[in-house]
């Protein structure tokens, strides 16, 4: 941070200005009650509700669709929601929403400058540096449960088996998230388990993995399995048709660490963090998401488009690994077809292989396999279109797109 000049200081007052007004019921109750401030559980929520004009310029979702989230324990800032419906006629419908920060930053602002100063949200081991203002990042930009919030959604209408599109909508909404899950929850409420642990305490407000409402668990439990079957297949396509490779780290190989610290913030034990199915439903629909709106802005705006590209693999190393593979005795990388079907179903096989070895063997095939295939990959780039020449490719090779942008990170 230091080194790149990402400046961390405070909010200017002139900075804060532009944010709503609101009060803290909780604080003044307290101090009605002249109780000490320090007995609450921070952070606390503020009065701020969607203002009545708004309601009428966005499609409102409040009461019909249960809209729920899944983030890691502990997260204050909740981008993304999602919704899975069937429909009377059988056709599906799939919604993800995200917050809608822009509502609250008037563009040439003190506010829109000091946070583009900031560039992003900078998380740490044992802290974060906000880009911008809590009361936005952690309260009334965060998708919590049980309030009323305002969102950015993109909704599909699918054919009961997710082969055919039949109609996509997108704009501003008012939605109301129904429950704030972790992924460990929504696991096990897909798998017909407790979702709560009894040893574990409740997280403060504003924080997701609160106790989940036991009457709403059934459609849960059926959203989430709609939405982990929508996955698979969109998983699929993009790896069977779009070449898409997958470096993620696995239950056993995880590149993925979690750290745990001491009350004094020294490191104690390091991990690594275990995938589970619903980690790679999340990650499609926002990997849908954001590939339907990159497609949108570009055929818009096909001079003015924020994309993510990433190249295609570099010939030298991919011929790297394939040599490696040969050394392991293993298949090497087909010199025929697209470079990106080649390396995946490279990697795909040298990882089945080495499954079949040891488990340590096979932790340390899986990993170096993958380490070499990373390396191989160009690095991704964020790009506008308008500075590009015009045979530029758009592709995001990695994960098999045409189109890709970083919509679901506002």
């Amino acid at each position: 941070l230091i080194e790149h000049g990402i400046e961390q200081i405070e909010f200017s007052a002139k900075a804060l200005s532009s944010l709503p007004p609101v009060t803290y019921p909780q604080l003044e109750d307290m101090r009605d009650q002249k109780s000490d401030k320090k007995s609450l559980s921070w952070p606390i929520p503020s009065s701020w509700t969607v203002p009545k004009e708004e309601i009428a310029k966005r499609r409102d979702l409040r009461k019909i669709r249960n809209i729920f989230s899944v983030d890691p324990p502990g997260c204050q800032d909740i981008d993304d929601a999602m919704h899975a419906k069937v429909l009377p006629n059988g056709d599906i419908e799939v919604g993800v929403h995200i917050a809608d920060v822009t509502y609250f930053i008037p563009k040439g602002s003190a506010l829109d400058k000091e946070a583009a100063k900031r560039a992003t949200t900078f998380y740490l081991v044992d802290r974060r540096f906000d880009m911008l203002p809590s009361l936005l990042s952690s309260d009334i930009c965060s998708l919590h449960g049980g309030v009323d919030r305002l969102a950015m959604s993109m909704i599909w209408t699918f054919t009961s088996d997710f082969q055919t599109v039949k109609n996509c909508w997108y704009g501003r909404t008012i939605i109301h998230n129904i429950q704030a899950m972790t992924y460990d929850q929504a696991h096990n409420i897909l798998h017909d388990l407790e979702p709560d642990d009894p040893a574990t305490p409740s997280p403060p407000p504003l924080t997701a993995g609160g106790s989940v409402n036991r009457n709403i668990i059934p459609s849960l439990r059926s959203d989430l399995a709609v939405l982990t079957r929508l996955a698979k297949i969109l998983r699929d396509r993009r790896e069977r048709y779009g070449g898409a490779i997958d470096l993620s780290s696995g239950v056993e190989r995880g590149s993925e660490l979690k750290f745990v610290l001491t009350e004094d913030g020294l490191p104690l034990e390091v991990t690594p963090k275990k995938e589970k199915q619903i980690h790679n439903t999340i990650a499609e629909l926002m990997i849908l998401a954001n590939s339907k709106v990159a497609e949108i802005i570009h055929s818009r705006f096909p001079d003015a488009s924020l994309l993510r590209i990433h190249g295609a693999a570099e010939q030298v190393a991919v011929e790297d690994l394939s040599k490696l593979l040969g050394l392991a005795g293993l298949k090497s990388i087909d010199k025929g077809g697209k470079g990106g079907e080649r390396l995946a179903d490279a990697l795909k096989y040298a990882i089945q292989s080495s499954q079949n070895q040891d488990k340590m063997v096979e932790k340390e095939l899986g990993s170096m396999f993958q380490s070499i295939a990373t390396r191989a990959m160009s690095e991704a780039n964020y790009v506008c279109t308008g500075t590009l020449e015009r045979d530029k490719s758009l592709v995001h090779f990695g994960l098999g797109l045409e189109r890709y942008t970083h919509f679901t990170s506002p």
